[in-house]
């Protein structure tokens, strides 16, 4: 993979002025990466985390670095929470799902201030609420590696 001054290099050479477009140049390659980790499966960044619930908590906090869901399951169980989104996930709630308590059944990823928990980043919202604590763990896709300094190579990989 070309390091991160081998591809600001290729883009200058079309003729932008280094002086005016090297840092933006860096921010289109970061935000170039990023989409494509969003768009793709890409087996390098995927990777796996847990959430312990609190009962009386429906939100949770996502890794730093989240960027799409595989999947979320009960980790003694082995039981997929099975994915809705948010918008029916908040038609539920306005149905009497909110005060449901159990095991959690559904999940919805929330990536904008729908909670407290979340002033920003991003959160998993489960249904029911949970009643106990439950591990629940997550497969996830995270997003690349930024590319910060002139040997920096990209986390995707070349094909």
């Amino acid at each position: 993979m070309p390091t991160l001054v081998q591809l600001r290099t290729e883009v200058l050479a079309y003729g932008f002025d280094a002086n005016m477009y090297s840092g933006r140049i860096d921010n289109w390659l970061n935000e170039a990466q990023s989409r494509i980790a969003r768009s793709c499966e890409i087996p390098t960044l995927w990777t796996t985390a847990t959430v312990d619930t609190v009962a009386g908590t429906d939100s949770y906090r996502l890794e730093t670095n989240f960027i799409r869901m595989s999947k979320i399951y009960h980790q003694g169980q082995q039981q997929e929470l099975m994915p809705v989104d948010i918008g029916e996930l908040r038609a539920m709630t306005q149905g009497g799902y909110s005060t449901a308590v159990g095991f959690p059944e559904i999940y919805a990823v929330a990536w904008e201030p729908a909670t407290s928990l979340l002033a920003s980043g991003v959160a998993v919202i489960v249904g029911p609420i949970p009643d106990a604590v439950y591990t629940l763990q997550y497969d996830y896709y995270s997003r690349p590696t930024d590319l910060t300094s002139d040997s920096k190579t990209s986390t995707l990989p070349a094909d």
